[in-house]
C-alpha cells in the first residue's frame, strides 16, 4: 500500500515530507505510487506545452493578419492608381466600393457614390441593358462587354464600356459583381 505522508525526518532524516500519489496501472493491476514531485513536473510540462502551443497560434494569427494587411494595401494601391473605373456592387445594385478613378472620369468622390444604386448615374435608356448584363454575369459567371452612358457630376453624359465580372463565389453562386 502506498504511503501518503511519510515524514522522512523521523529517523534522523532531513525533516522533509515526501508525498506519494496513487495511480492505477493501465492493465488494472494494484495501484503504483508516483512521487508528487514527478506528478507536478508532468503537470508543469503540460502547462508549458499548452503555453508554447498558444504562443505558436498567436504568432500564426499575427502572420495571417499581417499578410491580409499587406494584400489590402496592395489592392488599395492598384485600385487607386488604375486608370479604369472599378466598382463593386452587390446583387441588388448597391455600390460597395468605387475606385478613385470615378472622381477623375465622372467627378464623383467615392464617398458621394457610397451606398447609392449603380443605376443612379446610368442613363435611363441604358439601365435595362446594364442590369441584364449584371444578372447574366451572376448566372453564367462570365460578363459580356457593354457600352452605356453615365452622368458626370456636371450633368453631361459620358460613354463608357464595361464588363461585369462576378466574385465572392460561395457554393457556385457569386455574391457581388464588379465592372
Amino acid at each position: 500500500m502506498p504511503t501518503y505522508g511519510k515524514l522522512n525526518g523521523a529517523n534522523g532524516g532531513s525533516g522533509l515530507v515526501s508525498f506519494l500519489v496513487p495511480i492505477l496501472h493501465p492493465q488494472g493491476r494494484a495501484p503504483d505510487s508516483l512521487p508528487i514531485t514527478n506528478a507536478i513536473r508532468g503537470l508543469v510540462g503540460m502547462v508549458l506545452l499548452f503555453d508554447i502551443y498558444t504562443v505558436y497560434q498567436q504568432l500564426q494569427i499575427y502572420r495571417i493578419r499581417r499578410q491580409m494587411a499587406e494584400r489590402e494595401e496592395l489592392f488599395r494601391l492598384i485600385t487607386e492608381n488604375a486608370a479604369d473605373m472599378i466598382a463593386v456592387v452587390d446583387s441588388d445594385g448597391r455600390r460597395l466600393y468605387n475606385s478613385l478613378s470615378y472622381q477623375k472620369i465622372l467627378g464623383y468622390t467615392p464617398e458621394e457614390l457610397q451606398n447609392t444604386s449603380s443605376m443612379d448615374q446610368t442613363h435611363p435608356d441604358d439601365r435595362s441593358q446594364v442590369q441584364e448584363a449584371g444578372k447574366e454575369a451572376l448566372v453564367f459567371v462570365v460578363g459580356r462587354r457593354i457600352e452605356y452612358r453615365m452622368r458626370h457630376k456636371d450633368g453631361t453624359w459620358r460613354f463608357l464600356e464595361s464588363v461585369p465580372a462576378p466574385f465572392g463565389m460561395r457554393k457556385a453562386r457569386p455574391k457581388n459583381w464588379s465592372s
